[in-house]
């Protein structure tokens, strides 16, 4: 019998689909992987979990201890589930430019939720940064997600997204394309494909770095052969450290960094 003993074996090895009609005057195929087919769904579920099997395994999450984190909704969403499963209460807070549905539904699955403000500065005690610091000290048994420098972010993707990745295609994707907001999936999906592609692209575009992003041509591309990182904003390249000798130019906002062979950016 097939039958999955709760909702988060459910995450994971979702669909890639064929994008047929946008893309039919384009000479490669282009593919879509569907992670809204997650039960919280988005792409989010994956490091949740991930983040809470680490916390568990280090002693940072002890039975009966509350999660904390600032969160827009998905990760909320993923962190809650499990949550339900494990037993834990959650705290988040979140901005007031988020829908009055993400609220309800984070409320709906059992968590508290805080609205904060959302034009002042991260640093600011009233942003939602702030608070969930805050709350994660004073609370006792609380263990703060941290999904933007929580390396357990990027784990998730190197070792589900990217293998995934690798065997839906039989080994044969070239290019990763990926919005950054906390940069796990790019980082850690690039660098789990495989290592095998002789070129290969991780292309991150959005909201910058975090959780220790590493993009890596020896997953995106590798094996003696060449590869192309791009990372959206310029002024990233100041923050980055590299392996592999690149060449780098700067062009439209974007950083590409080319490889000959295998190498690595980490910020």
């Amino acid at each position: 019998m097939d039958i999955k003993n709760n909702i988060l074996e459910t995450i994971g090895n979702t669909p890639l689909i064929r994008i047929n009609k946008i893309t039919k005057t384009l000479p490669c195929q282009v593919l879509a992987k569907v992670d809204y087919f997650n039960p919280g769904n988005s792409i989010k579920d994956r490091m949740a979990v991930k983040m809470i099997e680490v916390a568990e395994r280090e002693g940072k999450l002890k039975p009966g201890g509350t999660i904390i984190e600032c969160t827009s909704g998905n990760t909320g969403m993923g962190l809650a589930l499990a949550a339900v499963v494990k037993g834990y209460k959650c705290i988040f807070t979140t901005t007031d430019k988020q829908s009055r549905e993400k609220v309800d539904i984070l409320r709906a699955v059992g968590a508290e939720v805080i609205v904060c403000p959302t034009n002042v500065a991260p640093e600011d005690p009233r942003s939602y940064y702030s608070i969930a610091q805050r709350l994660a000290k004073e609370i006792p048994n609380a263990f703060h997600a941290n999904q933007y420098d929580n390396l357990a972010n990027r784990l998730a993707h190197f070792e589900s997204t990217g293998p995934e990745l690798w065997n839906q295609t039989d080994g044969k994707i070239t290019h990763l394309v990926s919005t950054a907001g906390t940069g796990g999936t790019g980082g850690g999906g690039a660098g789990g494909n495989g290592g095998n592609a002789s070129n290969g692209t991780a292309n991150l575009g959005g909201g910058g770095g975090g959780a220790g992003l590493t993009a890596s041509s020896n997953g995106a591309g590798g094996n003696g052969g060449s590869g192309v990182v791009i990372i959206r904003y310029a002024d990233t390249f100041d923050l980055a450290t590299t392996t592999g000798s690149p060449t780098v130019t700067t062009t439209g906002g974007y950083n590409i960094y080319t490889f000959t062979g295998s190498g690595t950016i980490t910020f």
